[in-house]
């Protein structure tokens, strides 16, 4: 078994714990992925960091990464990186055996985020636009599940309050 040294936490570790590198094929990048990924953590919380954070959330690479794979907010961002990364997901497993249309539910926001990306509908702004109260994103809502085109526009602040049942 081929093994090396991580040249930042200086322990040895299977060459299956190291990123392949792009610009050389057949050689590894000196670090491992865990120090790898804990270095962009401490990174992000730098100025620096939050400034470049900031810019590639508002170019145009973020919008095709997420366009690759029919994500289209941050949270599902989330989601999608804990599949990808083959992590279990406790907190997906948990809403399922709460929520008893979840499947349902699932495959309405996809059927929703297909027609966004195809063009056959257009975020619009969020219904309560007018109160000048609106906070955070613009987000899907579906009172009816069985309708996945039927879709009410709101921001994530009055989402909430319709979910919760304060706002009709």
């Amino acid at each position: 078994m081929n093994t090396k040294v991580c040249s930042r936490c200086h322990t040895e570790k299977p060459i299956s714990a190291f990123y392949p590198r792009k610009d050389r094929p057949g050689l590894y990048v000196a670090w491992c992925k865990p120090c790898l990924v804990e270095h962009g953590r401490e990174y992000r919380q730098t100025e620096q960091g939050k400034k470049t954070t900031e810019a590639y959330n508002q170019s145009e690479n973020r919008k095709q990464s997420l366009a690759k794979y029919n994500v289209s907010d941050k949270r599902t961002a989330v989601s999608l990186r804990y599949y990808l990364t083959g992590k279990p997901k406790e907190h997906l497993a948990r809403r399922k055996k709460t929520d008893r249309n979840y499947s349902k539910k699932k495959a309405t926001q996809a059927t929703a985020r297909r027609a966004i990306l195809s063009g056959k509908i257009t975020p619009q702004p969020c219904e309560f636009s007018h109160l000048n109260n609106c906070h955070g994103r613009i987000e899907m809502h579906h009172d009816d599940y069985s309708r996945p085109l039927v879709i009410r526009w709101l921001c994530s602040r009055h989402h909430h309050l319709i979910t919760v049942g304060s706002l009709t």
